[in-house]
């Protein structure tokens, strides 16, 4: 396997990851978890990560592209 297959099957893994994390929190809360608002979520911490770090979260992008693309 590639480097490049492996880091895209870590970030494929890892936005599941994410999904799943942030899915728990909201049920946990007693809040909805709709697609909708997974994806809001999930934009807030990735624009969260940016301001941190400068870079862009690919994992949080990939779960958020996952999300959009089944709405």
């Amino acid at each position: 396997m590639s480097k490049l297959s492996k880091q895209l099957e870590q970030n494929f893994d890892d936005a599941c990851q994410i999904i799943g994390q942030v899915a728990i929190q909201k049920a946990a809360r007693g809040e909805e978890t709709t697609r909708l608002l997974l994806v809001e979520e999930i934009k807030k911490l990735a624009a969260r990560y940016k301001i941190l770090t400068g870079e862009e979260h690919q994992a949080m992008l990939m779960a958020i592209e996952s999300l959009e693309d089944n709405l």
